[in-house]
């Protein structure tokens, strides 16, 4: 069973407040939003491996308690989900049962299917949402639940800090049950469905029936995948590692202002430029290719004013540029010569600045690019203009036509 603990304190989301719990919630969802069911919540840097959050219930169960009953083999890292300090990127601080009083937790069943967890400590009592209720027969769930059930009122009683705490507990298991009236989802939507649930309860807000029908899936797999995006801690430090920020500026006024030499070069490029050039960045999934050389066309999402996206295709073959516009009465045809400039002039400057040879070099020009910006291609509402930006990207690299359909 793969397990993530999100938790409440006094009616709020911890760690502070709503909305950085759903970002933490958000955070250890990432897997679950791509649909890959062979994988770990992961919970935060600090868990290091697998058997360090996964309830081996065996062992605890194999073990010889004291006299009191205490002393049983815990999962590693149990204390510290109890103690909240972890998630390290966003400790809480706040204890269960003295500061927490609710825990949610998406699990995972046998890799197939998602269900979502609501441990209330006060009641001793674990709600579970399952929005496939066939997927999981009444005998397997209790077999799912029986770690929860046990392990985590003994939990609060072997982590309590004083006598007097640990006597307002018991050893007896809590109960559970799982409600059959909530919304259906289809099949691969679960692990969505999970976290909404978890979302929305949390935050008090009803599970209404209309918001969570089956056609509502991916528009909630999409909102949570740019939540996600937005939200975690390290995101723009992430994107910003190899420099992105630099190079997506393209300073084209260092660049026009710089002298050149005799030949038309040494003038100033962006920050990282030639990284992108021999295919070293992303450092995550790096080509090593090299443009002109390996790579004939290039693609690029690129965003107008903070308002509209297009996409770019470079063919460095054709020395021409095709944009992609999903909404072309966002930019006009004298703006839109503007957002272009820089690269109708920077890209070819590229080629021949880093070709590794003179007779490499000589095969390309410093004469800028062209470009056209063809105007038949379905078009977008307003603010879908970054998703179709990305599918024409998509779907021309793969060679699929743009349908209108």
């Amino acid at each position: 069973m793969d397990v993530g603990f999100f938790a409440v304190a006094d009616g709020e989301i911890e760690p502070t407040t709503k909305r950085e719990g759903t970002s933490m919630l958000l955070a250890n969802a990432y897997q679950i939003l791509k649909r890959e069911t062979n994988t770990h919540l992961s919970v935060g840097e600090d868990v290091k491996s697998e058997q360090q959050w996964r309830f081996n219930f065996k062992d605890f169960k194999d073990s010889e308690p004291d006299q009191n009953g205490l002393g049983r083999r815990l999962p590693g890292g149990a204390w510290n989900y109890y103690a909240g300090t972890i998630p390290s990127f966003c400790q809480s601080n706040k204890v269960w049962g003295t500061n927490i009083d609710d825990v949610y937790a998406p699990v995972n069943y046998n890799d197939t299917h998602w269900i979502a967890m609501w441990i209330s400590i006060p009641k001793r009592h674990i709600v579970v949402w399952d929005i496939i209720c066939s997927s999981i027969s009444p005998e397997e769930l209790d077999l799912v639940m029986e770690p929860f059930l046990y392990m985590v009122p003994y939990l609060l009683v072997e982590c309590a800090s004083s006598d007097e705490q640990r006597a307002q507990y018991s050893l007896e298991p809590f109960t559970y049950e799982r409600p059959t009236n909530k919304p259906p989802a289809r099949t691969g939507d679960c692990g969505v469905y999970s976290l909404k649930y978890i979302d929305c309860h949390a935050l008090g807000i009803e599970f209404g029936k209309t918001d969570f029908s089956k056609p509502n899936g991916k528009t909630m797999r999409d909102k949570m995948a740019m939540d996600i995006y937005q939200d975690l801690p390290d995101a723009q430090e992430f994107e910003n590692k190899d420099n992105d920020a630099n190079l997506g500026a393209f300073n084209f006024k260092d660049f026009k202002d710089s002298e050149p030499d005799q030949n038309g070069l040494g003038r100033r490029l962006p920050g990282g430029t030639w990284n992108y050039y021999a295919g070293t960045i992303p450092s995550f999934c790096q080509s090593n290719k090299v443009w002109g050389t390996n790579i004939d066309d290039v693609y690029a999402p690129v965003n107008y004013n903070d308002t509209h996206w297009i996409a770019m295709w470079i063919s460095i073959p054709k020395r021409h540029i095709v944009v992609w516009d999903s909404i072309c009465s966002s930019i006009s045809p004298e703006e839109l010569d503007v957002v272009m400039e820089p690269f109708l002039y920077m890209v070819p400057y590229l080629l021949v600045e880093c070709a590794s040879s003179d007779e490499q070099r000589a095969q390309y020009s410093l004469e800028p690019f062209t470009y056209e910006r063809p105007t038949n291609k379905p078009p977008a509402r307003a603010g879908d203009c970054g998703v179709y930006s990305l599918k024409y990207i998509d779907c021309h690299a793969l060679g699929i036509e743009f349908g209108k359909t």
